[in-house]
């Protein structure tokens, strides 16, 4: 036992060692700035600047830019916040509107609005984009609020002036008999939600007749005041001015906190704006700057009154030119629009082919029920399979196990540009709106008739391959594994397809952009780890122990690097889970039993090891730490209770949070203990079954392995319980099919020994 747990324990070692070494790559690839001339050395600077968004900014450091010099400035930025414009909807404004903002001299970009929990309230919106986090906030925003905000808070420190104007483009130009100066704060906001389109590209075309090109404009877009604007549930306009790298023809940004183009999140707009003036980022925000290059001004160009431009004002306002668009322009802001579409139609169908898939795996268990469950799990007489039921079971569980695959591969084509609308007339005029419900319909169906052909092609190869195979589970064996490969692949080579599929996250509601999803985890990992047993499972018996060992460690190591490295698969949940099922599934293959002593010691060494990493991440790279690191900051400050109560709240919000709603409340918790009281009583008939004498140990190692990996995975990510379900989705079809093989196993066996 002794020498085993030392076996253990060097393997985990060796596991997390690997992972910090390339955590720490990572960090030196990414964030190059460590010391800073003038203030070297300095870790609170260090950790308070974010580096990956302060870029190309004149000088890496928390000493303010707002007075660069007795003569010069950074431009000031005026922040104009609009309200229920998107880039889609922006296309029916008059041919003026829409040309002057898709031509207008700011890099487009699509804005990821989604609130703490209701994002269709405009105020949880405002506190977001003044604050750079997601809370929850209730009540109205107001300009006093913003003015005391985190944003407005650490501007100040730095030195810099804030101000919120909201009639600053048709304030008069005389103040109790004076005339208004043409100076003004470092950033200035200009509060218009309730402002149409045309009034928001009016208010551009003043500012630009008035400050010409010593002003940076931002324009960002969050949900109107009236529900009609679609709340949270599209993408909405951006205008972000002086990004690095935005000076090329396509303009393809590539946004840090979500690694797509040209798709920003609402959290960021406030480090970016802190980041512009080289402050810190507001406190506690959660949000990634963006690269920027803001270019300096003579402050002479600020002298004067706003008189002398009210001519020029008035004339762009009243008589405004003919802007043309450029054709890359044209095709960025198609692409933004495409991107929209997307996002929504992955969020509309998701859950219906997520009940598509159920109803495949219901229809195997009901198929494998029909014939067999008796005799084979509890050992009454029952109907035998024929070779042709025999072979649909073993077809339909390898359809149902690809079927998800299916549902990433039609993320190759454009299977969200199927839209029914319907007309109405006006007078003279004709007006079109999309059927909501034909359109989502539709949809559906275009994205399951592609994923049921590339599963059937799936199936059809699967089945080709391991046509010689004598086991009932082989073919499915080998669908498990293209899932593990397919899911995690994508997943670490940058979500491809993963991102706005049919079935899984899309950037709307998103709670990470990229890396390993929770929704590829649940079946790339289960998928990976059921290929991996049966594979070490046939080593240890056409080779030796010790070689099948130092597979489930390699692979393992490999599976572990993949999930949680920062630049590749970026998830803290997922290597939680894995390393203890692996070290489960490592003393199961030596032959020995669970006991609670054992499993006790390898959660004690899984704990213990990534807190010690978590703690070294941090002190070495401070707020630029991934996900595990910062928690090694709340483990030393004492936070971390903090942190697990709210992942705890969101495994359970599902169930107890009914908007009020008790009755709809209750019904939620009867369905999951339902739900849960069948799959605790099959996993008990299994349990007992694999454990009667003669049974093959590769049962018990999947058995164990499995149910270890789909515990871990529902205690330690957030959204557990649709993990469980999507992993279910694998895991069902596999007990059904193994059950078959129970009998058969021990029958053989028994004529061998007579």
């Amino acid at each position: 036992m002794a020498a085993l747990m030392r076996a253990v324990t060097k393997i985990f070692t060796g596991l997390i060692a690997c992972l910090l070494l390339l955590s720490s790559g990572a960090s030196a690839a990414t964030f190059t700035v460590a010391t800073v001339s003038g203030i070297a050395g300095d870790k609170n600077a260090a950790r308070a600047q974010n580096w990956a968004g302060v870029g190309a900014v004149a000088s890496a450091n928390t000493t303010s830019k707002c007075a660069t010099g007795t003569k010069t400035r950074i431009k000031p930025l005026i922040l104009v916040v609009a309200g229920g414009i998107t880039w889609q909807n922006l296309q029916s404004k008059d041919s003026d509107t829409k040309n002057y903002l898709m031509n207008y001299s700011a890099t487009p970009m699509n804005l990821v609005v989604r609130g703490h929990k209701d994002g269709t309230n405009p105020n949880e919106q405002l506190a977001m984009l003044f604050s750079g986090r997601r809370d929850k906030f209730t009540g109205e925003y107001r300009d006093s609020d913003i003015i005391n905000s985190p944003l407005a808070k650490t501007l100040k420190a730095a030195g810099c002036t804030f101000a919120i104007d909201p009639s600053l483009t048709y304030r008069y130009y005389y103040t109790d008999g004076k005339p208004l100066k043409r100076d003004l704060a470092d950033v200035t906001v200009v509060k218009a939600i309730s402002d149409s389109a045309g009034q928001i590209a009016s208010k551009l075309r003043i500012l630009k007749a008035r400050y010409g090109s010593s002003v940076d404009v931002m324009t960002v877009s969050i949900a109107a005041e009236s529900s009609l604007s679609g709340g949270d549930d599209r993408l909405y306009l951006a205008l972000i001015p002086s990004l690095h790298g935005a000076s090329g023809a396509e303009e393809k940004i590539r946004v840090p906190s979500t690694h797509q183009n040209n798709l920003v999140q609402l959290t960021d707009i406030s480090t970016t704006i802190a980041a512009r003036y080289g402050a810190k980022l507001p406190e506690r925000a959660s949000g990634q700057a963006l690269a920027q290059n803001p270019q300096s001004i003579n402050k002479s160009v600020f002298a004067g009154n706003r008189i002398d431009t009210l001519e020029q004002e008035q004339n762009s306002s009243d008589n405004p030119a003919t802007t043309k668009v450029t054709s890359a322009r044209q095709a960025l802001i198609h692409s933004l629009i495409n991107q929209d579409k997307h996002a929504r139609a992955s969020r509309a169908v998701m859950v219906y082919n997520t009940i598509i898939i159920v109803v495949f795996t219901l229809a195997v268990v009901r198929l494998w029920r029909r014939k067999s469950l008796e005799r084979r799990v509890c050992g009454i007489r029952g109907i035998e399979f024929s070779g042709k039921q025999l072979l649909s079971l073993q077809r339909l569980s390898i359809f149902t196990a690809v079927l998800s695959v299916g549902y990433l591969l039609i993320n190759l084509v454009p299977w969200y540009s199927m839209i029914i609308t319907w007309s109405y007339t006006i007078g003279d005029s004709v007006y079109q709106v999309v059927d909501t419900f034909k359109t989502v319909a539709l949809q559906v169906v275009t994205a399951t008739a592609g994923a049921a052909l590339i599963a059937l092609v799936l199936t059809a190869l699967i089945n080709w391959l391991t046509r010689k195979s004598v086991s009932y589970s082989t073919g499915f064996i080998v669908a498990a594994a293209l899932n593990g490969l397919i899911w995690f692949g994508d997943g670490i080579s940058g979500n491809h397809l993963t991102f706005n599929s049919p079935l899984t996250m899309n950037a709307l509601v998103a709670g990470r952009f990229y890396g390993v999803s929770n929704t590829a985890f649940a079946f790339g990992a289960v998928g990976a780890m059921i290929a991996l047993l049966a594979w070490a499972d046939w080593l240890k018996s056409r080779y030796s122990m010790r070689i099948s060992l130092l597979a489930v460690s390699g692979v393992g190591l490999l599976l572990v690097i993949a999930d949680a490295a920062p630049f590749l698969g970026a998830d803290l949940g997922g290597a939680l889970a894995l390393i203890p099922t692996l070290g489960v599934a490592l003393v199961k293959l030596s032959g020995r039993s669970l006991h609670p002593r054992i499993l006790a010691l390898l959660g004690l060494i899984s704990a213990g090891l990534l807190s010690g990493v978590a703690i070294l991440e941090w002190l070495l790279r401070g707020e630029n730490s991934t996900h595990l690191g910062r928690f090694g900051g709340q483990l030393l400050d004492g936070t971390f209770l903090a942190t697990i109560g709210k992942k705890f709240k969101a495994l359970v919000g599902p169930f107890i949070d009914a908007n009020g709603q008790i009755a709809l409340m209750i019904v939620k918790i009867i369905v999951a203990l339902a739900v849960v009281s069948i799959v605790l009583a099959v996993w008990l008939r299994l349990y007992r079954a694999t454990r009667r004498q003669g049974v093959p140990e590769v049962y018990r190692l999947q058995l164990d392995t499995l149910t270890v990996l789909l515990l871990l995975e529902v205690a330690l990510n957030d959204s557990g319980a649709s993990m469980a379900l999507y992993s279910l989705f694998l895991l069902v079809p596999l007990a059904c099919l193994m059950s078959l093989e129970l009998p058969a196993k021990q029958q053989n066996q028994i004529e061998m020994l007579g």
